[in-house]
């Protein structure tokens, strides 16, 4: 430690130093079995000081870092067991190598923080209890600073996702499981980006809307959406104000720090103004003589009551929003899932593609996981495109997502299953579903990605079946239900974890 603590102290604190060594252990000592040996000894020991730093909380106000493991996990095992669904590990894990590398960073990171929490709380047990007259408040304001001095600069030390798909996660089924259990591991950046038009019962933000016209690449793509080239950015949807003093409400949670709204500046476009319940946050010019994607943070660290909701207005005609992050301001990760419902490659590959590079750099993802097929499978069926077209497509997207953000690791994650049900009641897998797969497959080989095969893992053709007759899947025999969102996430953190522990 840099700060002097006396004999009797050091007595005192002893009980911290094996679950400090067990958690620093691979920062201290050169691990002999690489990467992988390091990061299995940090999950050990992370597992083991679960309850003893969960212990060093009780001594003193702490804001949660990491979480507990999931209650629900056991449970899942035993669901993934009833509908015969597997373990699937990602196939060529050394393409994550880059984003992995920074999840070691972020681990080493909160690994240093947590060993100072132990020293604090014990030192504010010992103040408090007044059982030791030399230790004195200036050794807590040293260890403080220490650990200031550790959280600034924590958004260089955020990893941030991207996840980009389809209907399947629209209502950020999936994907709040994969968040929170890398969260729970990895430290809590924040919700993250969320669209601008996205409900908060259905997995968003947004509670209310007034004077905004919604604008989606989907219905872009298909011509039925009038206007001339609308920019979506990555988020599928923008949401433009008709009217002067247009207002859209979102909901804040208590740990939201920043909302960072990501909007496109243009000529003319008008100003906005925001505000965190009743307190006037400033306002944003957004009229540029170029077009081009802007953020603008805004401070929600607020005194108590924490505010509850954040409202942007415009002050004129004509303001696109995207999509606002909700962020922690804290060592972490951000796993954003951006769903667009009836999205398939062509969606991804033909959206405005100066808006789509900017809006991805400046999310600036360390990993991007692109999640379509289901619709891709289905413009096959109906004959509205080859297979060799979907390819193509596919093919576009992942480039367009690599020229934007070069340094991102890639991963597909692949289409799940879907059914038609037969005359006698059983069910099928609909038709071009595995040639989906196959074809997502070749195109990760091809484009230096890993893939994960979710319709392997859901337990192949006919799996959907299973899973409807568990009340996994809706009716329209396409979408999961909330239980099934949660074991697809349960079986691809689970899959992702163990390529981290594994990789290289």
């Amino acid at each position: 430690m840099l700060v002097e603590i006396n004999r009797s102290s050091v007595a005192r604190l002893q009980w911290w130093l094996p679950a400090t060594i067990c958690l620093t252990a691979c920062l201290v000592i050169q691990c002999s079995g690489g990467a992988s040996s390091a990061r299995r000894t940090r999950e050990e020991a992370f597992e083991r000081a679960r309850q003893t730093l969960a212990s060093a909380r009780e001594n003193g106000p702490r804001e949660r870092r990491r979480g507990p493991q999931d209650p629900e996990a056991p449970k899942l095992d035993a669901l993934a067991q009833q509908v015969r669904a597997r373990s699937v590990a990602i196939e060529r894990p050394e393409r994550l190598k880059s984003f992995f590398s920074k999840l070691d960073q972020l681990d080493e990171r909160l690994t240093e923080l947590e060993k100072l929490d132990f020293v604090i709380a014990e030192l504010e047990g010992i103040i408090r209890e007044g059982k030791d007259p030399d230790i004195n408040t200036l050794h807590k304001q040293e260890l403080w600073r220490m650990r200031e001095n550790l959280e600034e600069g924590a958004e260089a030390h955020t990893v941030r996702v991207l996840h980009l798909g389809d209907s399947h996660i629209a209502a950020d089924y999936i994907t709040r499981t994969v968040r929170s259990r890398l969260q729970a591991r990895f430290g809590s950046g924040g919700r993250g980006f969320v669209a601008a038009d996205q409900k908060a019962v259905y997995g968003g933000r947004r509670l209310t809307r007034k004077g905004w016209r919604r604008h989606r690449a989907v219905d872009s793509a298909s011509g039925a959406d009038e206007d001339d080239d609308p920019a979506f950015g990555v988020s599928g949807v923008v949401i433009e104000s008709t009217r002067v003093r247009a207002e859209a409400v979102y909901q804040l949670e208590t740990t939201d720090r920043d909302a960072v709204v990501y909007f496109r500046a243009h000529p003319n476009s008008p100003e906005l103004t925001a505000f965190a319940d009743d307190v006037d946050l400033g306002r944003q010019a957004t009229d540029t003589a170029d077009e081009v994607i802007s953020t603008w943070r805004l401070n929600v660290d607020l005194p108590p009551p924490p505010p509850q909701q954040l409202l942007i207005r415009s002050e004129g005609i004509g303001a696109e929003i995207f999509g606002i992050s909700f962020e922690t301001r804290r060592a972490g990760l951000l796993y954003d899932a951006i769903g667009a419902v009836g999205a398939d490659a062509k969606v991804w590959s033909s959206v405005d593609q100066e808006s789509f590079a900017e809006h991805a750099r400046s999310l600036a993802p360390s990993l991007i996981v692109l999640m379509v097929g289901g619709n891709d499978a289905l413009a096959i069926r109906q004959g509205r495109r080859s297979r060799a077209q979907v390819a193509a497509s596919l093919r576009a997207t992942i480039r367009r997502l690599r020229s934007a953000v070069p340094k991102a690791d890639c991963l597909i994650f692949g289409p799940i299953d879907a059914a038609e049900k037969l005359r006698d009641n059983t069910y099928i897998t609909k038709t071009y579903i595995p040639e989906v797969v196959e074809i997502e497959q070749d195109i990760a080989r091809e484009e230096g990605c890993a893939f994960w095969n979710a319709f392997a893992a859901m337990g192949g053709r006919g799996s959907f079946g299973r899973w409807l007759e568990a009340g996994l899947m809706n009716t329209d025999l396409v979408h999961p239900r909330s239980g099934g969102g949660d074991l697809l996430g349960h079986l691809f953190a689970r899959a992702l974890g163990q390529a981290y522990l594994e990789g290289p």
